[in-house]
């Protein structure tokens, strides 16, 4: 294997000055309190009941987490607040709301024919157009591949020149549907400072926990056809999770024999999911301290070339692990929280 490597071509990558990069969303336009309001909203399609019953309140500044499996409505409530599908029950938007919206099929939006330099001076934008090469550099389109047209990127490709075309959209909403499955670590992070400055609301859907850290002060979990919210960031609602698990189950009066067997097999059940929860999150926190140590290289990036620095398919199996096991934690969460739901 040594000998091998030694014959392989070097690849020299790039170096990127990201310090003198602090993009910031425009600032919000100017909106009323109330962002979006459902009184028992209600959304099927065919006979799949996505959700029933859906009450709830959006306000000026709020940012929001929508968690839980694929499926359960996170994006079709999205796509509702945006106006792009019709429901049961009653809504109400906010005065003067606009909403900057980018969903996973983003791409098919875009004009074939247009390079991507483009496209992005087409965009409305105070930026000069050093400050947008500088943008679509930490998007990773750089040098002549700005002059590529839409119609031959590929589909990660698309979806990162939509986001970063939303950075330069006024609005006083902004909802990202899994915005970070295409991002290197750039350009994640780069994202997610820029939504740390942002002042107005905030809806993210995304299942990758790091990111989220420290992005919301509202997590909405749906599950079941319902929706349940907790204060606080994603890790704050992990935290409460773990907390509801260690209440103890109660039940009626029934047959002490009866309840006896099945309080013993629905806590047996119990021990053998958290225990395998508990594996999972160590493997997490494992992950994400490697992923940390990347974020650490990158504080030094001026210091060394990054080419010794970055690892570009180690930092990408980190996060497919990450990812992996994220999923793995919340099929779980699920099968814990159904016994618990039955058995209360």
């Amino acid at each position: 294997m040594i000998k091998r490597l030694k014959k392989i071509d070097k690849i020299e990558v790039d170096e990127f000055d990201i310090s003198s990069i602090n993009f910031q969303f425009p600032e919000p336009l100017h909106c009323g309190k109330i962002v979006f309001q459902s009184n028992k909203l209600k959304k099927a399609f065919g006979d799949n009941m996505i959700f029933d019953n859906l009450n709830l309140d959006i306000y000026n500044g709020d940012r929001i987490a929508f968690v839980g499996k694929n499926g359960c409505g996170k994006t079709t409530l999205t796509k509702i607040i945006n106006g792009e599908l019709d429901f049961e029950g009653s809504i109400k938007k906010g005065e003067k709301v606009i909403i900057n919206y980018f969903a996973q099929n983003q791409n098919e939006l875009l004009d074939p024919d247009m390079t991507i330099i483009e496209y992005i001076e087409s965009i409305p934008s105070e930026k000069t157009e050093s400050q947008l090469r500088g943008l679509l550099g930490a998007f990773l389109f750089s040098g002549d591949a700005i002059y590529k047209k839409n119609k031959v990127l590929s589909g990660g490709e698309k979806a990162r020149l939509c986001l970063c075309a939303l950075l330069l959209s006024p609005s006083n909403v902004i909802i990202l549907d899994e915005p970070t499955n295409h991002l290197d670590i750039f350009a994640k992070d780069i994202l997610k400072q820029a939504l740390i400055q942002y002042n107005g609301t905030l809806i993210l859907v995304s299942h990758d926990r790091h990111f989220l850290s420290g992005l919301t002060d509202r997590v909405i979990e749906f599950s079941n056809q319902k929706i349940r919210e907790y204060p606080g960031d994603i890790d704050s609602y992990l935290d409460q999770q773990e907390i509801v698990l260690k209440m103890p189950i109660v039940k009626k009066k029934k047959n002490n024999g009866v309840r006896y067997k099945q309080k013993k097999k629905i806590d047996k059940q119990l021990r053998l999911l958290n225990k395998q929860n508990k594996n999972i999150e160590n493997e997490i926190e494992k992950i994400e301290k490697e992923i940390g140590k990347f974020n650490q290289l990158l504080n030094e990036i001026n210091k060394e070339n990054i080419s010794n620095l970055v690892d570009y398919n180690d930092y990408n199996r980190l996060n497919n692990l990450l990812n992996i096991q994220l999923e793995n934690w919340e099929k779980n969460q699920n099968k814990i929280n159904k016994i618990i739901e039955e058995n209360n």
